[in-house]
């Protein structure tokens, strides 16, 4: 690339690469550029996988002989997948022991990744009933909250509580702002979305099949209620969740601080909220 003025002189491209690098190493001694690591997995793992980053994450601000990348090649490449049933796969990383353990086919709650307490912490007993319904009958269900983590995990929870039934219809824990016109699909779903990224007000539902749930809120927005459990079923439920309920209450935000600490679990270190 040369310059066409005939009245200047000719200025090659590599006088003016050359002349910006010495500008940039007189200016600044380094340059930085930001990384960021994801884990794409088709498995649950959820809490295994933030304690292997925040490991990872500490071996990068620690000096090491070993570069970043034999520590993610090794966890990507020689840990095993866990197989189905009471064995479990012990990984450790730094100070840290992680153990991967995958349920029995038979018993797919025996060990879950997340602990039950949370679902009934966010959401009232009446509200899961009205969501489980929805699940049983193939109905739109749409959960929404400000916290990303808090969806995911709610969602598994909920997939958990169908067995021995299956959701084998469309499942997405976390749907992108870009992707928001999905909701208007017209199979069954299981979705859940940032509350600032829905397209429209809760309280302006007209579509009959779809159960909105604000987990920030622990409310239900629909036109019509889907297909309620038979009540003979329903009194055993609510009997054998009787020890549940009355040891867990839904926790409520009542101010910026409740709001500031249910947040927190989308913090991979968990430090004291400010006041």
């Amino acid at each position: 690339i040369t310059s066409t003025d005939q009245n200047s002189p000719k200025i090659e491209a590599s006088e003016v690469g050359m002349a910006l690098t010495r500008t940039l190493t007189m200016e600044a001694k380094a340059l930085y550029e930001p990384k960021c690591l994801c884990f794409v997995s088709a498995y649950p793992f959820l809490p295994q996988y933030l304690d292997v980053m925040k490991e990872i994450y500490r071996i990068s601000l620690s000096p090491s002989e070993f570069p970043l990348e034999r520590v993610l090649s090794n966890f990507m490449l020689e840990v095993p997948v866990p197989p189905r049933g009471g064995t479990a796969v012990q990984y450790s990383i730094g100070h840290q022991s992680v153990i991967f353990r995958r349920s029995p086919l038979n018993n797919p709650i025996l060990y879950p990744n997340f602990s039950f307490k949370l679902l009934f912490e966010t959401l009232s007993i009446e509200v899961i009933e009205v969501a489980f319904a929805a699940l049983l009958t193939e109905t739109q269900v749409l959960l929404v909250s400000s916290s990303l983590s808090q969806l995911s995990i709610i969602s598994e929870l909920l997939l958990h509580l169908m067995y021995p039934f299956k959701w084998s219809n469309v499942y997405i824990p976390l749907l992108p702002r870009n992707l928001t016109r999905f909701i208007n699909a017209p199979m069954p779903f299981l979705i859940g979305t940032h509350s600032s990224f829905l397209p429209f007000d809760l309280r302006t539902i007209v579509r009959s099949r779809l159960v909105v749930v604000d987990l920030d809120t622990n409310t239900l927005h629909c036109r019509k209620p889907p297909p309620p459990i038979p009540q003979r079923e329903l009194r055993k439920l609510r009997r054998a969740l009787q020890p549940v309920t009355r040891a867990i209450v839904p926790k409520k935000i009542t101010s910026q601080h409740d709001f500031k600490i249910r947040n927190m679990r989308d913090s991979a270190f968990q430090l004291a909220p400010s006041p």
